[in-house]
């Protein structure tokens, strides 16, 4: 157990510093755009995990798509809210 955190920590920082890098804040706005052109939320995980599949192992990059669709998708729903 010990062994898997050591391998995967390096990894979750190396991470973190290629989206401070190169912009988790690119994929979130392009994923917002996508969202408001009504493309499916499906369509726009793939989009992402596609745009950085030479970037990340593909369960992280899978993760890390999904969980910048959701926030973009939430960012749509305060702004309509608000």
């Amino acid at each position: 157990m010990t062994e898997l955190k050591a391998d995967v920590v390096p990894l979750l920082r190396k991470i973190r510093r290629r989206d401070a890098m190169h912009g988790a804040g690119v994929d979130v706005a392009s994923a917002r755009l996508w969202l408001l052109e009504g493309i499916r939320i499906d369509d726009v995980i793939t989009m992402l995990e596609v745009r950085r599949r030479f970037e990340f192992p593909s369960h992280v990059c899978t993760t890390r798509a999904r969980e910048i669709a959701t926030t973009a998708r939430r960012m749509i729903a305060r702004s309509k809210t608000a």
